[in-house]
């Protein structure tokens, strides 16, 4: 029996002058470059790379010249410099150096080579949490430990209220996400490694490409659409691929990826064409005033231009003071506080507030550095406008963000409601003038669904409940579009209508 072949090392990564030791072991392969590293560093300490960093070895500086320009030739490239360089022997090491305030450092070493069961890209083990960014260096996180463990310190609420009012365990270390996210990387990379490889001065074009893909999908049966397809196309255009510039290499993948996610499971002649088109009227200004979820967006701009910036927690969420300055405007009243008594606290508590910070994040209106949000450029622009700012975060909504992020139903409602969400708009322009069961549309859009796209979910009893939670509650209510009530005795929102911001801002007319 032949063995396994060894292609890669183990890393460990110890937190220096931390005790108990926070430690992390990572099986890599040999080419694997400091960049790439520093990239896994990150992921395995649950850091942001919000602040600069640098490897030390040998008197040598390994990072981004750019950076670090005073130290000469003493400073190389993280791009050029791999594993296989440094790591020649079980006990090679280096230092890695993060957030040159806090002044953390990881001692990097050699456990060896793979053994004959090991994974690239896997984390084999770890004890402890890693500290949070921003808190002070080990002295600032030892000292936060103390302070959490006790509720009665005089620090306590403080310092609660800066993590994001989230408890903080010093013994948890999750493998498995860690794994999730190393893996990622691994996955991405077998891309990156063609296109660094290739010239810059590329000799098939981005355009020539594309057709040339597109031309194969018509020579195959697009009912398979699946990783497989993807990669026999793959396999014929490896050539033509491996030329593109690094550019042009990663702007096909992502042209590739919306083109099959457009037209998966379809053969082209069967396609839909669903001959309506949306149209968003500009309003007067008044108008836009009725929007929840953009006014609640607008509150956030005002904070920045306030005050320049917003500062998030360490967690990446809102401070709890913004959070209970904006539910107490009242563009959205949640249920659970307004009816069971929950408590306004922080972001994760309100679903409209997090969801406007993840839209505001997503928007490219503001960029996030050092966990702190500022307008930019574009930003400006968009928000001197109301119907630009609308019609913007409305495409957010719709092409950036995962409906179903703030649920748990099974994999096959992952497209409900977000797929072809015009169709919604449709039936609203249709029977919209009065109130009608959410069942109702959820059950033309199922059909829709089932006939155009052949995703059939009737074997789920939940998917009704999933297009009403998505599209209704969490969409158009949200940006007040919809009315809605309950019938009966039932607390819960069960009936729909157009509302009369609906009927002024958009229509529906045929293509």
């Amino acid at each position: 029996m032949s063995k396994k072949k060894v292609n890669g090392i183990r890393v460990k990564l110890s937190l220096q002058y931390s005790e108990p030791k926070i430690w992390r072991e990572v099986c890599l392969p040999f080419d694997v470059s400091f960049a790439e590293l520093h990239d896994i560093i990150q992921i395995l300490m649950d850091w942001d790379d919000y602040h600069l960093h640098q490897f030390k070895h040998n008197g040598l500086y390994i990072g981004d010249p750019k950076m670090f320009e005073e130290f000469g030739d003493r400073c190389i490239d993280e791009k050029e410099v791999v594993l296989g360089d440094v790591f020649q022997r079980k006990g090679s090491k280096c230092e890695y150096e993060y957030d040159f305030g806090d002044s953390w450092g990881v001692d990097v070493v050699s456990q060896g080579k793979m053994k004959e069961d090991d994974d690239l890209f896997t984390v084999i083990g770890g004890e402890m949490a890693a500290p949070p960014e921003d808190c002070g260096g080990i002295p600032g996180f030892y000292n936060m430990i103390e302070v959490l463990s006790d509720p009665k310190h005089p620090d306590y609420d403080e310092l609660y209220e800066w993590m994001g009012e989230k408890d903080f365990d010093p013994k948890e270390f999750n493998i498995e996400l860690c794994n999730i996210a190393v893996g990622a990387i691994g996955k991405r990379r077998a891309i990156s490694i063609v296109s660094d490889n290739t010239s810059d001065k590329a000799d098939i074009s981005l355009d020539g490409f594309m057709k040339k893909f597109i031309s194969k999908l018509h020579e195959e049966n697009w009912d398979e659409i699946d990783d497989r397809f993807f990669e026999k196309v793959m396999d014929e255009l490896f050539d033509d691929y491996s030329r593109l510039s690094q550019k042009d290499a990663a702007i096909a993948m992502m042209q590739i990826k919306d083109l099959l996610d457009d037209a998966d499971g379809l053969n082209k002649e069967e396609a839909p064409i669903v001959k309506k088109r949306i149209i968003f009227v500009r309003l007067e200004k008044s108008e836009y005033l009725k929007i929840p979820m953009l006014n609640m967006i607008k509150f956030l701009v005002s904070i920045i231009q306030k005050e320049g910036r917003i500062k998030l927690t360490g967690i990446g969420a809102l401070p709890p003071k913004y959070v209970k300055e904006l539910y107490a405007l009242g563009y959205i009243k949640d249920p659970m506080i307004e009816d069971i008594g929950y408590k306004v606290s922080r972001e994760d508590s309100v679903l409209s507030i997090q969801l406007a910070r993840i839209l505001f994040e997503l928007s490219d209106i503001v960029k996030k550095k050092s966990n702190m949000l500022t307008l930019t450029k574009k930003g400006e622009k968009i928000i001197a406008d109301d119907s630009l700012l609308f019609t913007h975060i409305i495409d957010v909504y719709v092409a950036k963000f995962n409906w179903g992020y703030f649920d748990r139903h099974d994999e096959e409602l992952d497209e409900i409601g977000q797929r072809d969400f015009t169709f919604t708009f449709i039936l609203l322009d249709l029977f919209g003038d009065e109130f009608r069961p959410m069942d109702f549309y959820a059950e033309e859009y199922l059909r829709y669904l089932k006939d155009s796209y052949n995703i059939d979910v009737s074997g789920s009893r939940f998917a009704s409940m999933c297009y009403a939670t998505r599209s209704f509650e969490r969409f158009l209510a949200f940006f007040g579009l919809v009315d809605m009530k309950s019938s009966g005795n039932n607390f819960v929102p069960d009936q729909v209508k157009a509302s009369e911001l609906f009927k002024k801002l958009i229509i529906v007319e045929d293509v």
